[in-house]
């Protein structure tokens, strides 16, 4: 009876949390009303308060995938990209509607930094990388673990998700494509203002890489190209990240 009046608590959270997606918090009365229970019942077997709640549901939602994320073996399971759509795919897509409600409603603004935290660990001791642009293996972990959690969320997003197996092969090209090959020609006719947007768009990320780096000389420095057909794309110049 107890794990049922806790299933309605979640449940109940998630329904105001899908109703108010702006909202960070809700009362114990609010959440109570909507679970069809008394504030006594939640605070006297389960919740003290709502931050309980939502610290609840990153254990329920995570712990199991986290157990599976720790018995990888690479001898054994391959490169983790591929045990990732394998193993880690699957566990999210039964938990799609809770997770589904933290990626896309304000009810846990922490939920992708409690992601990153946990999971930067795990791509610190099982995911071999290059370290390059002055990034520390820190940095590069905490690039490879943002990007997974993105490649996830842009799919379980969705009201009505594909399921894993359908979007396995989706998920591993991803995981191996690069950010330039996302940037795609413009058409001639393009409206002016739309080139000069997007380009401001990625002189945007100048700002990031300086603030990211930690470097006072660091830069991305992007220009509008003419093509032969007079069409026009965006081309990424250079990077440079030196000392202080």
């Amino acid at each position: 009876m107890a794990k049922n009046t806790r299933e309605l608590i979640i449940r109940a959270l998630i329904t105001l949390a899908k109703k108010n997606p702006q909202r960070s918090s809700f009362t114990m009365t609010e959440i109570a009303a909507e679970a069809g229970i008394s504030r006594q019942a939640i605070y006297q077997k389960h919740f003290n308060n709502f931050e309980d709640i939502i610290e609840y549901i990153h254990e329920e939602t995570n712990q199991h995938i986290f157990n599976v994320f720790n018995k990888y073996c690479p001898s054994n399971d391959g490169d983790p990209i591929s045990f990732l759509a394998d193993h880690i795919l699957p566990l999210i897509y039964e938990k799609r509607e809770v997770v589904n409600t933290l990626y896309t409603t304000q009810v846990d603004p922490c939920w992708k930094e409690f992601l990153r935290g946990t999971y930067s660990e795990w791509v610190l001791k099982n995911v071999n990388y290059q370290l390059k642009y002055n990034f520390n293996k820190e940095d590069i972990a905490y690039i490879i673990t943002t990007m997974a959690i993105s490649f996830i969320e842009v799919w379980i997003r969705k009201d009505n998700p594909i399921t894993p197996e359908e979007y396995r092969e989706t998920f591993i090209q991803l995981s191996k494509t690069s950010l330039c090959d996302y940037i795609v020609y413009l058409k001639k006719d393009l409206e002016l203002h739309s080139r000069f947007f997007l380009l401001s768009l990625f002189k945007g990320i100048d700002h990031y890489l300086k603030f990211f780096i930690g470097k006072r000389d660091s830069f991305a420095h992007f220009s509008m190209v003419r093509t032969p057909r007079t069409n026009i794309k965006l081309c990424w110049c250079s990077i440079k990240a030196n000392a202080i």
